[in-house]
């Protein structure tokens, strides 16, 4: 504390009905005396992981009866390239669910339920890449299975390279977003502020890391030249694992296994080739470009009424005149005779829900 807090270490960000002389007052009244003690924030230029650490599979005992796989790497720190957004577009594309997708060909094995992927802030001057799947039962007989699959479609990335209207794609919804995006919670919103100042120059501190504006094919290449076996660290979480698990995890008594990934794994992963059902996703139709709105009710009602209604349902719609944004919500509400029938069907309803 002696040593950090300092003021020229902070930010801060005030959101108040008062005027700014106001507003500047009661900054000036309580913080004018944190003192500037000029200390230059410390950074890690690289990932705290030695060649030791790298190609390593740990086992670990969860509690809950879950099954997940975690593929980690250490990445430059990419803060500074907030208009390209690198690691967003290798997400975007890792996490894609439609045909020729990751996520689609593991699904049809049976294998996951689910797939994400995005970069983490280490520290200053480091990030990491992860890609987190949620295994099934069948999917877990078959880990080094599906991580032969993640590079097989790394693999093609790399092969295809960055596609500029992948990015353009991104960069489109991404200004939607922010356009029409939600008033936040005051208190969250000057807490994030505060924490972006920290991050982006002030000019850009309200669309750092909504906007894109800058198309990088280097960088995302750069970052993909990353993912490679050799620099990656598995974690695989299944109570399956508790008779291997012997060593206990000292701050939270977790039960964990960590071994080196045989190299004979690592140089097959290294040249795993293509799979013929992994490929870019198709262009996506369905982004907008026209937000006028169509002609709206001179005196709408002042409750839902009644567009349609026959034997199979009924259709309510209720006009929005206060915000007038081109969104709409939509509700469905299913009735069925044998929802909750008995217990087994009780149990199948809200499996589907």
């Amino acid at each position: 504390h002696s040593t950090w807090y300092s003021s020229s270490n902070m930010s801060l960000v005030i959101l108040g009905k008062e005027d700014l002389e106001n507003l500047k007052d009661l900054v000036l009244n309580s913080f004018n005396g944190v003192i500037d003690k000029s200390v230059v924030v410390p950074e890690w230029k690289n990932a705290p992981f030695t060649d030791d650490d790298c190609g390593t599979l740990t086992y670990v005992v969860p509690v809950k009866d879950i099954r997940s796989l975690k593929i980690k790497w250490g990445i430059p720190d990419m803060t500074s390239h907030y208009p390209t957004l690198p690691c967003q577009y290798i997400a975007h594309l890792l996490g894609h669910e439609g045909p020729g997708s990751l996520l689609s060909k593991l699904k049809s094995q049976g294998w996951v339920n689910s797939i994400g992927a995005g970069a983490v802030g280490g520290s200053k001057g480091f990030w990491f890449f992860v890609v987190n799947v949620e295994m099934t039962k069948e999917g877990i007989e078959h880990v080094f299975d599906i991580i032969q699959m993640v590079f097989q479609y790394l693999a093609m990335l790399k092969s295809q390279g960055p596609q500029q209207w992948i990015f353009k794609e991104l960069q489109d919804l991404k200004a939607i977003k922010f356009k029409y995006k939600d008033k936040d919670e005051p208190q969250s919103y000057v807490s994030r502020l505060a924490g972006d100042m920290h991050t982006y120059p002030v000019l850009d501190v309200l669309t750092g890391g909504h906007l894109l504006s800058s198309w990088r094919p280097d960088l995302i290449t750069e970052v993909l030249d990353q993912l490679t076996p050799q620099r990656m660290r598995v974690f695989v979480s299944a109570q399956k694992y508790a008779e291997k698990c012997k060593e206990k995890e000292k701050w939270y008594g977790a039960y964990y296994k960590s071994e080196k990934i045989p190299e004979k794994m690592i140089g097959s992963l290294s040249n795993c080739g293509f799979h013929e059902n992994l490929r870019l996703p198709d262009k996506n139709d369905f982004i907008p470009t026209d937000f006028s709105q169509a002609m709206r009710d001179v005196y709408p009602a002042n409750h839902p009424t009644i567009l349609q209604e026959d034997s199979m349902g009924r259709l309510w719609f209720k006009q929005d005149n206060e915000f007038c944004l081109p969104k709409n919500y939509i509700n469905i509400a299913l009735t069925s005779p044998i929802a909750y029938f008995d217990p087994h069907h009780a149990n199948l309803t809200y499996m589907f829900s």
